[in-house]
């Protein structure tokens, strides 16, 4: 950006504490939690009241899977266990 390029695309953010992980991608916020999932879009529901999973399972699932990797290349090899 300094040098007149253009910025880099947007990366996901995610935490984890415990059991516990969100997963970030541009306006998508998917938070696992041991057997349930929770999709949001914080563009459209900033106050996270909808939860987006039964309308957005192919979202939920790629989105679960790139969590899952991340989580993976970051602490090793158990998997994390959430929903079916």
């Amino acid at each position: 950006l300094l040098l007149g390029r253009q910025p880099p695309p947007p990366r996901p953010v995610a935490w984890m504490s415990g059991s516990r992980m969100a997963y970030r991608e541009g306006p998508w916020k998917l938070l696992l939690h041991k057997s349930s999932v929770e999709l949001y879009n914080l563009a459209d529901d900033l106050a996270e009241s909808t939860d987006l999973t039964g309308r957005e399972p192919a979202r939920v699932r790629r989105l679960q899977a790139a969590a899952e990797q991340l989580r993976l290349d970051i602490r090793g090899t158990t998997p994390m266990r959430t929903g079916s």
